[in-house]
């Protein structure tokens, strides 16, 4: 009998890293892509600045707090996770990645379509009508928002 694959992990200094990141990142690139005509008053950046700051605060409590607990060899938080479990969870984030992705090559109409008939085979559906149901729901708003809501897609 072969192990399972497993992967353990404090999800606090996980989060506090990754959202450390992403909010640092954020917060640079903001400065060079949203514009504004002059740095008075409330603008286009000052809500997300806001947000994007606090969350950079709040994950560097978080850090801090972890590397405290480490430091004192404290009890932690910890998580194992089932890689032969987590695979599948894997696998549906890569198509909605693929489907993302594709959106800027062959436009909007085609993935909106296939993508959700692919994501409904991959979770295990194999009845006709579910297909039908998400094709045509599928279908159906696309329709709605090119010919009724005028949305270019």
């Amino acid at each position: 009998m072969s192990e399972r694959k497993t992967v353990r992990f404090s999800p606090d200094l996980a989060a506090s890293i990754v959202f450390i990141i992403f909010s640092s990142a954020f917060l640079f690139l903001m400065k060079r892509e949203v514009y504004v005509p002059d740095e008075s008053g409330i603008n286009a950046r000052t809500f997300p600045s806001i947000v994007l700051s606090l969350m950079l605060f709040l994950s560097l409590v978080m850090l801090i707090k972890e590397i405290v607990l480490i430091v004192l060899k404290k009890p932690r938080c910890f998580v194992v996770l089932d890689m032969a479990e987590e695979g599948r969870a894997v696998s549906i984030f890569l198509i909605l990645l693929i489907y993302a992705l594709s959106i800027s090559f062959i436009g909007f109409l085609i993935p909106s379509i296939v993508f959700p008939l692919i994501l409904c085979f991959f979770l295990g559906s194999r009845k006709i009508s579910h297909f039908l149901i998400v094709g045509l729901s599928s279908s159906a708003i696309v329709m709605v928002f090119r010919y009724i809501l005028h949305v270019r897609l």
